[in-house]
C-alpha cells in the first residue's frame, strides 16, 4: 500500500535532475503519478527518467 494516492494524476516538476526535485520525482512515480521533470541540462535529466523507468514509473524528462 502507497502512502499517496497518485494513480493516474500527472505530475509536473522543474529542477527534477538532483536534490529534492529528484526525491519528489521517484516518489510521485512510485506512487502512480505520470511525472514529467525539467531542468537546465538535458545530460543531468537523462539518468533520472532512465532509472525511474527501469523501476515501473512513467516519466518524462526535458530542457528548459
Amino acid at each position: 500500500m502507497s502512502q499517496y494516492d497518485l494513480d493516474g494524476r500527472v505530475i509536473f516538476i522543474t529542477g527534477g535532475a538532483t536534490g529534492i526535485g529528484k526525491a519528489t520525482a521517484e516518489e510521485c512515480a512510485a506512487n502512480g503519478a505520470h511525472v514529467v521533470i525539467s531542468g537546465s541540462r538535458i545530460a543531468r535529466l537523462d539518468p533520472v527518467v532512465e532509472e525511474i523507468s527501469a523501476n515501473g514509473g512513467t516519466i518524462r524528462g526535458g530542457s528548459i
